[in-house]
């Protein structure tokens, strides 16, 4: 199974909201990163789920991911607990993901996309040799669990170091 980590769309700075939504800049930056999801070929015939945590930046994020991907809105679901940090709980939950089963496809045939934050962003840098951008930059990873590596990734920042469009 390939793991897709995307890290949610600029959230609208100007709500006072401790869970803001989603601006407008954030919402066209899920429909990049779909966009260069789909050049690497994941449609909604290999996505087999995506996962967000709790916030509503992220729930949003995913939303604008399956949509532009093509993914049933059955096929997304948050988490309460959210989206693991650390690495010996990522690795965890990454295990469960892989032996799920998705409408009895076998999940290592497909992709998960996972919609997360910064903290979760700063350790697949660190332990898995991922992007290493600003806390500003919206990345999409694309790692390997069978290499247990950072295989592709993209971004779109300020700081990045990238192009604003996809082919980073």
């Amino acid at each position: 199974m390939v793991i897709i980590y995307v890290r949610h769309g600029k959230a609208n700075s100007r709500n006072n909201k401790a869970d803001p939504p989603l601006s407008p800049e954030g919402i066209q930056q899920m429909v990049q990163a779909a966009a260069w999801l789909r050049e690497q070929g994941y449609r909604h015939d290999t996505v087999l789920k995506i996962v967000t945590s709790k916030w509503v930046r992220c729930q949003e994020s995913a939303r604008v991911l399956a949509s532009e991907l093509g993914v049933s809105e059955d096929r997304v679901c948050a988490r309460k607990s959210g989206i693991p940090a650390r690495k010996s709980t990522w690795d965890r939950f990454v295990e469960g993901l892989v032996n799920d089963q998705a409408d009895g496809v076998d999940a290592t045939d497909g992709a998960a996309v996972i919609v997360g934050s910064h903290p979760t962003q700063q350790m697949l840098q660190r332990e898995y040799g991922c992007l290493v951008v600003s806390r500003s930059t919206r990345v999409v990873y694309v790692l390997d669990t069978e290499l247990g590596e950072c295989v592709a990734s993209w971004s779109a920042g300020p700081d990045s170091g990238c192009p604003t469009a996809p082919g980073c």
